[in-house]
């Protein structure tokens, strides 16, 4: 891996492959076939590629509007979607993939991915930095892997890939990534793939959901626009919500130091009179595990999952968990995923009120009240 001072220079115009003719960038068809399955067909009809200078080489980033990039640092940052789909519980699941049309362009040295921005706020900092694979500035390390450059070999290996399995509550997840590009370095040829249809087939299971009155009516509406296979979830969940579901005791969590009680209180009151079911968690004193293990310990024994949770206090009231060591960076994120080591996925809404004292926590919550 080689890292050198970034110098940046664009070019005054931006290059564009593919069709003039009016067409969007990108077409994306899904054909939903419930828990047999999805299909999806994409048709790449245009891309974008700007010149930028680092480290003395001259680089061509390409982008796709809509579009992230591969973050392997100092490899190749070509664009790629994510599709999100909710897999039927308890069954398996295969991908195919079928490349119908493609174009090879030469003489193209592709942008390194630079380091991201990690998640959580640091302490030394007013502000959170916010993700991204931008460069932070001229004086930041370029990261850039001359060793991977030098191969003969195409990057990535697969167009399409089911990477992981996260969880949604109960239901595992999907996570396919659409890469409509594989680079030779060793070469410079960029081989763009103008339309693909990858199908993912689904066997063994014969619903999507294992315990579907475990979720509160509010969270089931919400829930189908998440995944691509929409029209399938709401199928299933329609026949589940016509027949009349369950109203959920508790479906806010208040999560505060001791201190802050007359505004935990407060903000209970006011969001029952909004019809929520409010549990309040007080202690004199907080630890992360003891946040985590609260927040879950309660979840897990409900008979129907909450919804939501807040934290009112600041980092030495109720700490968040460190994410980032190196950067000294927390995040409240964690504590709303309930699946299993390495889920990144939240089961439950979350929220932070920011207070040093009980007067500000309570002037916050009378604000928050009144607006």
């Amino acid at each position: 891996m080689k890292k050198g001072i970034l110098v940046m220079a664009f070019l005054s115009a931006l290059m564009l492959y593919g069709s003039e003719d009016g067409k969007k960038h990108v077409v994306r068809t899904v054909a939903d076939h419930g828990v047999q399955g999805v299909v999806v067909h994409y048709e790449i009809n245009d891309f974008q590629s700007f010149r930028l200078t680092a480290a003395g080489v001259d680089f061509e980033r390409i982008s796709i509007e809509g579009f992230s990039f591969l973050h392997k640092e100092g490899y190749p940052a070509l664009p790629s979607n994510r599709d999100i789909v909710l897999l039927p519980h308890g069954g398996a699941t295969t991908v195919g993939v079928e490349v119908i049309r493609a174009d090879t362009l030469q003489g193209i040295k592709v942008w390194p991915a630079q380091p991201l921005q990690p998640d959580g706020y640091s302490l030394e900092e007013t502000f959170p930095g916010t993700a991204e694979d931008q460069p932070r500035g001229n004086g930041d390390a370029f990261v850039y892997d001359s060793l991977f450059y030098d191969r003969d070999q195409y990057y990535p290996q697969q167009i399409v890939s089911l990477d992981q399995q996260q969880h949604l509550r109960d239901n595992p997840v999907g996570i396919v990534h659409v890469t409509p590009f594989q680079y030779n370095p060793a070469k410079q040829e960029l081989v763009v793939i103008r339309e693909v249809k990858y199908t993912l087939a689904f066997s063994g299971a014969e619903r999507f959901f294992d315990d579907i009155s475990r979720h509160s009516q509010g969270y089931l509406k919400t829930l189908p626009q998440k995944f691509i296979n929409h029209e399938s979830i709401g199928e299933e969940m329609r026949g589940y919500l016509s027949g009349g579901v369950r109203s959920s005791q508790v479906d806010y969590l208040i999560v505060a130091h001791q201190m802050f009680s007359m505004a935990a209180d407060t903000l209970a009151q006011w969001k029952r009179q909004l019809g929520h079911g409010v549990h309040i968690m007080k202690r004199s004193h907080w630890t992360t595990a003891q946040v985590k293990d609260s927040i879950h310990s309660f979840y897990h024994g409900a008979a129907t999952y909450p919804d939501f949770f807040v934290i009112l206090g600041d980092q030495e009231h109720v700490p968040a968990e460190l994410v980032h060591v190196g950067r000294n960076r927390y995040s409240d994120h964690y504590y709303a995923c309930m699946g299993p080591p390495g889920d990144y996925f939240p089961d439950m809404a979350r929220g932070r009120i920011s207070a040093k004292s009980s007067e500000e926590a309570l002037s916050t919550v009378r604000k928050i009240i009144s607006y």
